[in-house]
């Protein structure tokens, strides 16, 4: 659920900045534009934390 967040996050700042760098307001996009970069960030943290997670709750290797 977390990385959800954060990936709609990343959508909707990309889609402010945008708006923002279309009207002209290239100050405000280059704040967006910062922020996207922390967030990606996170949301890949995320996804390798769920990766690892998933990884160690696997089936069992101790087998029969």
């Amino acid at each position: 659920m977390a990385m959800r967040v954060m990936e709609e996050r990343v959508t909707l700042l990309e889609r402010m900045a945008g708006d923002a760098r279309d009207s002209g307001r290239t100050a405000v996009a280059e704040l967006y534009e910062a922020r996207l970069v922390d967030y990606r960030r996170y949301a890949e943290t995320l996804r390798a934390a769920a990766i690892t997670s998933l990884r160690w709750s696997g089936p069992s290797r101790s087998g029969p």
